[in-house]
């Protein structure tokens, strides 16, 4: 039976050998190790089967340049899934379970940088609409955002930026 709850502090260095796993190195994972230590990883949360951690996700703040009602949001990054567990669900509950639990803790909106194909399915879309644009160079089409309130992005605009420590990390 697969569990999926907020990390613990004995997860932390299955956490880290997860993500070097995942990405093929060090990365991702000392970025989250990093953001974890700022107090900048606002959601953290585990996937467990069998007393095996098997994937994680985590969530943490950004900021959009323009906004003008102090809008509360969220950038997801990394999502982790061990291999022998890939294209089972274990992402996709990872990725719900986090999106309830950022609305339920009061964040207005997510912004993910990845595969329109895969993150549709949780209600991302494109931020063309909301004059937003990021500040890794990507396809516009993998810049996306899904608000969590009505009105979850009224009064944002500009450049959405990640923590500064993902860009330390090359992330």
């Amino acid at each position: 039976m697969l569990e999926i709850r907020p990390e613990a502090q004995a997860d932390i260095p299955h956490i880290h050998r997860l993500l070097v796993s995942a990405f093929r190195n060090h990365a991702e994972a000392d970025l989250v190790d990093a953001l974890r230590a700022a107090g900048a990883a606002a959601l953290s949360l585990v996937a467990v089967e069998n007393e095996q951690l098997v994937g994680h996700v985590l969530f943490s703040p950004v900021s959009s340049e323009f906004d003008l009602f102090g809008k509360q949001l969220l950038g997801l990054a990394p999502l982790a899934v061990a291999a022998e567990k890939q294209n089972q669900g274990v992402g996709s509950k990872l990725v719900r379970s986090g999106l309830e639990l950022a609305l339920t803790s009061g964040w207005d909106a997510v912004f993910v940088l990845g595969s329109p194909a895969y993150y549709a399915r949780f209600g991302f879309s494109r931020v063309d609409d909301w004059n937003l644009t990021c500040t890794y160079p990507v396809q516009p089409q993998e810049f996306m955002a899904v608000t969590l309130k009505p009105h979850g992005l009224d009064g944002c605009g500009g450049l959405v930026s990640y923590h500064p420590l993902f860009s330390k990390f090359g992330v």
